[in-house]
């Protein structure tokens, strides 16, 4: 039983290597009913093995049971064998409604395709938090954030740093905390005069991910007058390896060669 957890996880095909060209199919007995959401989302986990060209798995949405939309966040594409990977689709448009959804697997002319899925959960997103003002020096940046609201159904919150105003889960994992008091990090590292942008996530306990909360902030420059007794690097962006000398001094003190 290969899970990501669990005893069980749904597979395609059960047995053996699947028909070419071969289509499967697997959706709930009956409507999902989204009437009463405001902002639903879904996610599951996904494991697949489609070693050709042609095989893929999608996941779609369908209105009536007839005409159906591709729900493109959650594909999986030919040519790879993954791990166990997280998906989150956004149904907000169809907030308000009943639905039916599917899960589709296509195992391609070479006739090979192992697809697991695993954990399915359909929800309204959580409450994020609000990353407050950024407050920058030289190489750090101190960051704070607002309380989540989600109570027992908190996990964690985790930070992100991008070089671009699009902050997402691609992007530099900066810090994670799973307490809803500890709000507050200083990033370290960084380079001086240069914007960063953050971005932080509420995970719920189905790991769903909030909506971003996003701030740019520029770490501070030096300003005239500038004055360094050259004791360290701590002033200095630097490659190479530049570094405290005690053996080369001047007036008895160590240089930075």
């Amino acid at each position: 039983n290969d899970v990501y957890e669990g005893s069980w996880a749904a597979r395609v095909p059960p047995v053996g290597r699947p028909s070419p060209e071969a289509q499967y199919w697997m959706m709930p007995a009956g409507e999902v009913d989204l009437r009463g959401a405001v902002n639903p989302q879904l996610v599951f986990w996904v494991k697949a093995w489609l070693p050709n060209y042609w095989g893929n798995f999608r996941v779609h949405i369908s209105e009536n049971g007839v005409n159906w939309t591709e729900l493109g966040a959650a594909n999986v594409n030919n040519d790879v064998d993954t791990g166990w990977v997280r998906k989150q689709v956004d149904l907000s448009a169809w907030a308000g409604k009943k639905v039916r959804i599917r899960f589709h697997v296509h195992s391609g002319y070479n006739c090979y395709a192992d697809v697991k899925v695993d954990r399915i959960v359909i929800q309204d997103r959580p409450a994020g938090v609000s990353l407050l003002s950024p407050v920058p020096d030289l190489k750090t940046v101190a960051l704070s954030w607002t309380v989540a609201s989600n109570g027992p159904a908190f996990r964690r919150y985790e930070l992100y740093r991008s070089s671009d105003a699009t902050v997402d889960l691609n992007d530099t994992k900066v810090a994670e905390y799973t307490a809803t008091n500890e709000t507050a990090h200083v990033d370290t590292g960084l380079n001086i005069g240069v914007t960063y942008y953050y971005g932080i996530f509420v995970v719920d306990t189905n790991e769903m991910y909030s909506a971003v909360s996003t701030r740019a902030v520029t770490t501070v420059p030096k300003v005239l007058p500038m004055v360094d007794p050259m004791d360290d690097l701590s002033n200095w962006d630097k490659t190479g390896d530049w570094g405290r000398d005690e053996l080369v001094l001047r007036n008895g003190q160590p240089t930075l060669g």
